[in-house]
């Protein structure tokens, strides 16, 4: 998982003038699993109501978190799941070398012409 979702949950917990127990008590785990995930000692993310958790204390969106930790979305996963094309999709644009900038683009591009739904 990396430091920096760790970096960041201190950060803004410190931000937001939230101690350590506090904010493990808000996001339902421990405080030593707190502890841990901010010193990048811990290799497991958290939950995924962790996560929500911690963004609502922290007056974030959760999809930020998400990332920094690691972990996709309940939702996001079953859509990739059960729509067809979209793991194909989501392999070529790894291998062609989309980055967040592309995939912005796209979006923008795609819905501001009013694309996204099946003309048929």
């Amino acid at each position: 998982m990396g430091t920096e979702f760790g970096d960041y949950l201190r950060r803004r917990r410190k931000d937001k003038e939230l101690g350590l127990r506090e904010m493990a008590l808000k996001a339902e785990i421990s405080p030593s699993y707190l502890s841990r995930l901010e010193s990048g000692d811990e290799t497991n993310p958290p939950s995924e109501k962790a996560i929500i958790n911690f963004a609502q204390a922290l007056g974030e969106e959760p999809d930020v978190l998400m990332r920094l930790a690691g972990r996709i979305s309940k939702d996001v996963k079953q859509y990739v799941a059960s729509t067809a094309n979209v793991a194909d999709f989501l392999r070529k644009a790894r291998d062609e070398g989309y980055g967040p900038a592309d995939f912005a683009r796209l979006a923008k591009d795609e819905f501001k012409k009013g694309g996204g739904k099946d003309d048929g």
